[in-house]
């Protein structure tokens, strides 16, 4: 390690390693880079999935793309066609076997393993503190979980998104590998929104995953889907996913004084009502670069919107109380609307009137209810 970098990378897991492909694939690209990872393999056997309808840096490593999905629920089930969109599945190993050996080659980048201890802030750089040694930088990119991010904020909602999934193979076709299950809300509820999808990767392979916002994903939920609602009895478990994604609306920004940015979930690049964050975290990262290079630094970033934050606010408090209601919320979601509206609602680039057009179609009790309730307790 050299005693001083222009950027430091903390971290090098989907944030880190995204923003680190971006700016060695611009005009950044001669500045002198160091991305500090803790666990080099943290990764590897999860999985990225995400929709878009423009180009992403890494959709040439989907396993798969699919142009529609399966929605369902009790009594019901919809083929969506994703128009001008698709639906990609990305292997964390795949995705890091593309971006690790291009920052080793490249003369300004260095990747090292390491556990950053401290990061200061200071008026003309910031220090890294890598094991018992010093680094310093003109900027650092955090990506580190912060300390309040499993820590419900205050007057908000904290939910845990907990997901467990199996890749499973067959002997014989038992998945259509054409039509991934985006949602499927057919598992018992049991007072807190649970669901499962299927991403088929082909009619012998696929990812079944388990999603619950609360209490822990359990092995059997799991494979009492996989055998009892889908009838796929006879399969080998080739290897499996699980972790915690914290879901929440937070107050406080991303730049921590004035050398250093947050990334990744810190920054708050997953969507607080639904958990992706794949196509948010590579439009954070160019947005950084474009920043860099047009300003000198990199916190001239878009502006959330406050609209947004609210409506994914309150989908977390109708989440948190009427857990039981979620299916019906998401069922009539994408029975009632095109999808491309769907789609765009998420992706927060719908415009007020499709807002509200798609606000008008769900279910208005639990919505009306939890908002009265938390104008109550502002009050209070």
């Amino acid at each position: 390690m050299r005693e001083r970098y222009e950027l430091v990378i903390v971290g090098g897991g989907l944030s880190g390693l995204s923003l680190a492909h971006a700016l060695l694939r611009s005009p950044c690209s001669g500045r002198s880079l160091l991305v500090v990872d803790r666990n080099p393999h943290d990764d590897e056997q999860r999985t990225f999935s995400y929709w878009s309808r423009a180009p992403t840096p890494f959709d040439e490593l989907a396993i798969r793309s699919w142009d529609r999905w399966l929605v369902r629920g009790a009594g019901y089930e919809r083929r969506v066609d994703l128009g001008a969109y698709r639906y990609r599945t990305v292997r964390g190993a795949d995705f890091q076997r593309a971006v690790r050996p291009a920052l080793r080659a490249h003369p300004t980048a260095e990747l090292i393993e390491g556990d950053v201890r401290e990061v200061r802030d200071g008026r003309e750089r910031a220090a890294v503190r890598i094991g018992e040694r010093w680094v310093e930088a003109d900027w650092v990119f955090d990506s580190r979980p912060g300390p309040g991010d499993f820590r419900r904020p205050d007057g908000g909602v904290l939910l845990r998104q907990r997901f467990k999934g199996w890749v499973v193979e067959t002997p014989g076709d038992a998945f259509d590998p054409e039509a991934p299950t985006f949602f499927d809300f057919r598992v018992p509820q049991r007072g807190a929104a649970r669901f499962c999808y299927v991403l088929p990767y082909g009619a012998r392979r696929a990812l079944v995953e388990y999603v619950v916002y609360g209490p822990d994903a359990p092995d059997e939920d799991l494979r009492a889907y996989l055998e009892e609602t889908l009838g796929v009895r006879d399969y080998r478990i080739a290897f499996e996913e699980h972790g915690v994604s914290p879901l929440s609306v937070r107050r406080e920004g991303r730049r921590r004084g004035r050398r250093v940015l947050w990334i990744g979930v810190h920054g708050g690049r997953l969507k607080a009502s639904t958990g992706y964050g794949y196509t948010r975290i590579q439009r954070d990262a160019a947005a950084i670069v474009r920043s860099l290079e047009r300003r000198g630094h990199p916190f001239a970033l878009p502006r959330e919107s406050w609209s947004y934050r609210f409506l994914d606010a309150l989908m977390l408090r109708v989440m948190a109380r009427h857990g039981e209601r979620v299916a019906e919320v998401f069922g009539a979601m994408f029975s009632r609307n095109p999808t491309a509206r769907v789609l765009r609602f998420l992706d927060e680039e719908a415009s007020a009137l499709e807002a509200l057009r798609l606000a008008l179609t769900l279910p208005i009790g639990p919505f009306v209810r939890t908002l009265l309730r938390w104008l109550v307790l502002r009050r209070n």
